[in-house]
């Protein structure tokens, strides 16, 4: 098998979506039984998955997903290094939408929506122009998809992807060993008790200081911090401010809010504004592959040239971030709900003012059987506690595909039981002064 061949070896590929980036013919170090084991669930990514030259998959790239580094509006030329697209592909642009592109339909977090931007590839070396049709016979100048679009002057996040995803099953053969369907397995692990093995901060948190409470303090790459790669496995302990992540540091060093977290909320934007599992975290390209904390080594501009400087970025480095939270991490437990019920009672009044002719006149509230005015008797608030039973259930079968039903002994589907309501506790509000 000639993509067994080890990172870094001449005329094999280095691609980081189909090998582990830095992981030569010596560099196999895993937490097997004899050196402890694995030790939290970020661990898990460095289990070796059986794959020629891969450890279970913690990165954001998928195969047949490349970032786009250039654009040539004027004749809509998308630059993107070391692909292997082919002519005739059917590809799509990916991401948060340029300023410029303002035909270009969004979701509501600033998204290029699906479908908006997707066409057949022609390929001509690094650049790749996109065409409505199939057929090359059709394809004349200026009407392809992007030329005119207008000048996109910031591309950080765009990717360029297969939408068929067809690139992993070309290359291996089958499309069920993608290295992204690892990532459900840090979902089913257990502790002793059979309790889910997961920590108590959502990935849906939305507030910069709670993030804050989670990043602080932990290893950063280490190649970042030493200029040269290990192999250790867990966090590495690095003397000094710079080996960790200093979150309260603010303006003088942004990588961790404007990079880090900015990448977090930018993916959770992109998937609908929520995560429905703890590893679609492992998407964020700012926690792996992208990091912020990943040296600039030899000031390349690229992330393929980036990746290539392998004596600087490898396997372990580009997952070390996400090792040390994976543990403490959860998509959101149980879901409670309050309300807030006011009431009052009420009576017919004896009287009320009205103006007439600019003065108040007071009227009589009850008048040939019609009631003109109310006033208050009682008033009084009570906020309610609750959740539904059964709603777990419901929301796992949505993720398996089918909604409102489980499976039975046998294995057929059964329709799921309604949800049921819950009150926790009642407690009254006081309303006086």
């Amino acid at each position: 098998n000639d993509e067994s061949r080890y990172w870094g070896r001449p005329s094999s590929s280095n691609d980081l979506t189909f090998k582990d980036p830095g992981v030569g013919n010596r560099w196999w170090t895993f937490p097997d039984i004899s050196k402890g084991g694995v030790q939290t669930v970020g661990w898990l990514g460095q289990v070796h998955r059986g794959t020629p030259w891969q450890t279970l998959y913690m990165k954001s790239k998928e195969p047949g997903k490349k970032p786009i580094v250039a654009f040539d509006n004027a004749n809509g030329f998308l630059t993107v290094p070391s692909h292997s697209f082919t002519t005739g592909q059917y590809l799509g642009v990916r991401g948060r939408r340029p300023l410029a592109w303002a035909n270009v339909q969004t979701n509501a977090f600033g998204m290029i929506a699906a479908g908006q931007l997707t066409g057949y590839a022609q390929v001509i070396g690094n650049q790749i122009r996109l065409w409505p049709s199939a057929s090359p016979n059709s394809w004349l100048a200026g009407t392809d998809l992007l030329s005119g679009i207008g000048a996109a002057q910031m591309l950080s996040g765009l990717e360029l992807e297969d939408i068929n995803g067809t690139s992993w099953a070309n290359w291996a053969g089958s499309s069920d060993t993608k290295p992204q369907n690892d990532r459900r397995l840090f979902e089913v692990f257990e502790v002793s008790n059979g309790k889910p093995l997961r920590g108590n901060f959502s990935v849906n948190n939305s507030s910069e200081k709670a993030w804050s409470s989670v990043l602080h303090g932990i290893s950063i790459p280490y190649a970042s911090a030493t200029g040269v790669p290990s192999r250790k496995i867990g966090a590495i302990s690095v003397t000094g401010r710079f080996g960790k992540i200093m979150t309260h540091r603010g303006a003088s060093d942004t990588r961790w809010n404007r990079g880090l977290l900015q990448g977090i909320f930018d993916a959770k934007a992109n998937s609908g504004g929520r995560f429905s599992r703890i590893t679609d975290i492992l998407s964020v390209p700012a926690l792996t592959d992208e990091s912020p904390f990943l040296p600039n080594v030899l000031g390349v501009q690229n992330l393929n040239q980036y990746y290539a400087a392998v004596s600087q970025v490898d396997e372990l480095d580009i997952e070390r971030i996400p090792q040390q939270i994976m543990s403490l991490l959860k998509v959101g437990g149980p879901q409670r709900y309050q309300t807030y019920i006011f009431m009052e009672q009420l009576r017919p009044a004896r009287s009320y003012n009205i103006m007439i002719n600019g003065a108040p006149t007071a009227l009589p509230g009850v008048g040939g059987g019609v009631v003109s005015n109310y006033e208050v008797v009682s008033q009084n608030a009570i906020r309610v506690l609750y959740d539904f039973e059964g709603a777990g259930e419901w929301a796992q079968s949505l993720k398996r595909g089918h909604f409102g039903k489980r499976r039975d002994a046998s294995g057929g589907l059964v329709p799921l039981s309604p949800p049921r309501l819950r009150i926790i506790e009642t407690l009254p509000i006081y309303l006086g002064n």
